[in-house]
């Protein structure tokens, strides 16, 4: 889905935020000077812990950086553009501890990268892009920096949607009896699983713990299947409670002023009517069909799992892909099959200071074996920087989780702030107009992305209809000015020369 919303709306502005670096063309004129830099600064981090934990976790996703540094590349008028007929093939994580690493090194990449874009974005100004250029690429950044503060609020806001979801099947006017027993003990296991992924996160890699994140996983695959058919029956409610009230004269006036069925419409067909839309539009379908409900099953651990896995790892800058990142061996030589069902030998070789310097202790240290009984060695980074980098992590989680829960016990009235307002007594679980402001803000915040990037695909094939059009027409104004050459005959090349 964002090779066919992402992607071709930001080509339409002309800055796409991620070009994959193993699929895609730049001209060498504009990669010279600070975008080359910054993308070799980002290689070199990948080997190093030197430059400090946002550099180190921004330049994971150096791609990001590359491709910002090309758009704001001083007195120049560079842009990036998408190619969608284009095909790749990807090795994609087969296991849930891979899946998890890999996403920890893109989120936490994508994030730093993203927050560097959105507070450099005066840069922009001093490029040779037109006006009307500066303008579009103005106002790209500012959707960027809304979806900035949507991946920083996302914890919070996904709590609050399935609270006030499961709230409203507790309520007595909606008659489904087990919706009270559901909304507490669905509480409880949702705290439950977020407390045990942060201890998790904080001490354990996915690898070592497969098993308590696969059942973590489950049970928000059950609690997203819980949440559709809330949404489906509150929906259903709604629509016969309005008939009802109306006497059988629909409105489609009274049907929005119905909160629950309104932010309910919206809150579906501004994402997944569009993906399908969206999808037929660029005859891409196939997924909605293949993939669609196991990513909406699996929508919640993306971001109750793999956004709390990464923020709790910050400190953390390897690659995580596949057991490419060894730090402590002077050299590994692995067999594997080549294409002919041949073996050959594939040799690690270490290639930054401290991975060379780690080997060495790892070598002496088992050499010499004379180190105290009980005695642990840190091989891979030094006291001080591990402190460092422990700091900075808990200090980054620490913000991000106490915002999150601001915005939860705001909405609520948690944490004994009913106190300081008149509704102590109104014995409602969650204040039922914050939670209708809150939901409107949201579901419309939502509804705004979507369109947005709608909007921007829909942009991207008209353009690709103009391109088409004004090809045809060069081609026809051509072969007005010179009909001989088109219909002379290409002679065919000796087979030495091909």
């Amino acid at each position: 889905m964002s090779n066919i919303l992402d992607k071709p709306m930001e080509s339409v502005f002309g800055f796409i935020t991620v070009l994959p670096g193993a699929f895609s063309a730049y001209r060498y004129e504009a990669l010279q000077g600070t975008p080359l830099n910054k993308y070799l600064k980002g290689q070199d981090l990948k080997k190093s812990d030197d430059d400090g934990i946002f550099n180190s976790n921004m330049y994971l996703a150096e791609d990001r950086i590359l491709c910002f540094e090309l758009v704001a590349k001083r007195d120049c008028a560079w842009l990036l553009k998408y190619v969608n007929t284009a095909k790749a093939k990807t090795d994609v994580p087969q296991q849930l501890h891979e899946f998890i690493s890999q996403r920890r090194r893109w989120l936490n990449g994508s994030f730093f990268a993203l927050l560097y874009s959105t507070s450099h974005f005066y840069q922009l100004f001093f490029t040779s892009h037109s006006i009307f250029r500066k303008l579009f690429l103005l106002i790209e950044a500012f959707y960027q920096f809304i979806n900035l503060l949507v991946t920083w609020f996302a914890l919070g806001s996904y709590f609050l949607v399935f609270r006030i979801i499961t709230v409203y099947m507790a309520d007595s006017d909606v008659d489904f009896s087990p919706g009270n027993v559901f909304s507490v003990l669905f509480l409880w296991l949702y705290l439950g699983s977020v407390v045990v992924t942060f201890v998790l996160s904080f001490g354990n890699k996915p690898k070592g713990a497969k098993t308590f994140y696969l059942i973590i996983v489950i049970f928000f695959v059950v609690l997203m299947i819980y949440m559709i058919f809330a949404a489906i029956f509150l929906a259903v409610k709604s629509v016969e409670d309005i008939t009802t009230d109306l006497s059988g004269n629909r409105s489609f006036h009274y049907f929005l002023n119905n909160d629950r069925f309104r932010d309910l419409v919206i809150a579906t067909s501004s994402t997944y009517v569009l993906y399908f839309v969206a999808s037929f539009l660029f005859f891409e379908p196939w997924h909605m069909f293949t993939s669609f409900l196991q990513y909406l099953l699996l929508s919640p651990a993306y971001i109750n799992v793999l956004q709390i896995y990464a923020f709790c790892n910050i400190h953390d800058i390897s690659w995580g892909t596949k057991g490419e990142d060894k730090a402590d061996d002077l050299g590994v030589a692995q067999t594997a099959k080549n294409k002919e069902k041949r073996d050959v030998f594939a040799v690690y070789i270490p290639q930054s200071k401290t991975q060379i310097d780690n080997g060495y202790k790892k070598a002496m240290y088992d050499l010499s074996n004379k180190s105290e009984e009980g005695e642990v060695d840190d091989l891979t980074l030094s006291e001080k920087d591990i402190n460092y980098f422990a700091s900075v992590r808990s200090f980054t989680v620490l913000i991000w989780m106490l915002t999150n829960m601001i915005v939860v016990a705001l909405i609520t009235e948690t944490c004994g702030l009913y106190q300081f307002t008149n509704d102590m007594d109104n014995g409602e679980i969650i204040p039922h107009y914050r939670s209708s402001v809150y939901l409107t803000v949201i579901m419309w915040i939502v509804a705004f992305m979507a369109m947005f990037r709608f909007l921007g695909c829909m942009a991207y094939l008209c353009d690709k209809m103009l391109d088409w059009f004004r090809y045809r027409h060069y081609m026809e104004d051509q072969l007005r000015q010179r009909p001989d050459s088109f219909g002379e005959s290409v002679p065919e090349k000796p087979k030495e020369d091909v």
